[in-house]
């Protein structure tokens, strides 16, 4: 309870600014006073409602809340009933439909960005792949070419000792 004393009173000294103006449905706008400080501060509701309030500030609430909800006939303040019908009519002019347009295509890009992503992470795995089957297969040749190099020294050497063995045989056979 001195909390809540202590809160109104804090909202008083808040309402109490120079020029601060009000809108009343009976006087229309006006200047904040002391005794319509203290006026408002007896009818707070919400977080800053006195628990013990008198029947008279409920119903002087109540009848400002009925008053607020229906609002008055034009002849009376156009202005207000027309910020009323503009708050009832939904939204719907070139704005926000290209905003809605912007945030489908924002939407699209950002699913074709993680595409993109996916297809870059993909070809980096296959350029990869790529590369190291290049390098198995350079060193397959190698190994083909070393060992074809092999076979190739085997068979000279082979013809070079059958030539060497056809000549010495060849040199027997004619000295006999």
């Amino acid at each position: 309870m001195p909390d809540q004393m202590e809160d109104i009173m804090d909202q008083d000294k808040f309402l109490a600014f120079k020029g601060l103006k009000q809108y009343s449905p009976e006087s229309g706008w006006g200047s904040v006073g002391n005794d319509e400080v203290a006026h408002l501060g007896t009818q707070t509701v919400g977080p800053f409602a006195n628990e013990h309030q008198s029947a008279p500030t409920l119903n002087r609430t109540t009848e400002t809340a009925n008053r607020i909800k229906a609002p008055r006939p034009a002849q009376e303040d156009p202005l207000i009933t027309e910020l009323f019908e503009q708050l009832r009519q939904p939204v719907e002019d070139e704005l926000s439909s290209s905003w809605k347009l912007i945030a489908g295509n924002v939407n699209l890009l950002t699913q074709r960005m993680d595409q993109q992503r996916l297809l870059k992470a993909q070809l980096l795995a296959l350029e990869e792949e790529t590369q190291t089957l290049r390098v198995q297969i350079l060193t397959h040749l190698e190994d083909v070419q070393k060992t074809a190099d092999r076979q190739l020294s085997v068979a000279r050497l082979r013809v070079e000792v059958s030539n060497m063995a056809k000549s010495k045989l060849s040199d027997k056979l004619d000295n006999i």
